[in-house]
């Protein structure tokens, strides 16, 4: 089913790779190795890789590709996409809210959009348990959220979450 340009910005998981840079720590995508960073208290706006080296391009997300910028309706959801998605190298994985807007299309687990803001930080993987604390703090100041707690949701139980969220 698609949303066309949501009026109201739907509220979604999702899950970030950290970078450090000069001017703090940044989110980016998992994936991409692009080092292109969510810059603080500015919309990202999704790009079809498979597009850039084309003469066109499309206003992303586009039904029949898989271009956009991934939410999950569901924390549930989200920890399984991780675990099965994450590259290997134990880098760190933040997870939270994010806002979705503009193009939206809804998937069964999720959502591709064309436009995204972190709402709030709930936890941090595969970082030593000294880090995490800190990243949600730097994080949260950074991009003007507060941090949230993931205490209530399916997958904060046994999955370290209960020592990893701040607020809780």
């Amino acid at each position: 089913m698609r949303a066309p340009d949501s009026p109201a910005a739907i509220k979604a998981y999702r899950a970030w790779s950290v970078r450090d840079t000069p001017s703090g720590l940044r989110l980016r995508s998992i994936w991409f190795p692009d080092d292109k960073v969510w810059t603080p208290f500015a919309r990202f706006e999704a790009r079809c890789n498979v597009c850039i080296l084309r003469r066109f391009r499309h206003r992303a997300p586009k039904d029949g590709h898989s271009c956009g910028i991934y939410a999950m309706k569901c924390g549930g959801d989200l920890y399984g996409w991780a675990l099965d998605n994450t590259p290997p190298g134990g880098r760190p994985v933040v997870v939270g809210e994010v806002w979705c807007w503009g193009t939206v299309i809804e998937g069964t687990l999720g959502y591709r959009a064309q436009y995204a803001y972190p709402a709030s930080f709930l936890g941090v993987w595969f970082a030593p348990p000294a880090d995490e604390a800190r990243y949600l703090a730097q994080l949260s100041s950074a991009y003007g959220t507060e941090p949230g707690a993931a205490a209530g949701l399916d997958w904060a139980a046994g999955h370290g979450w209960g020592d990893t969220a701040v607020g809780a």
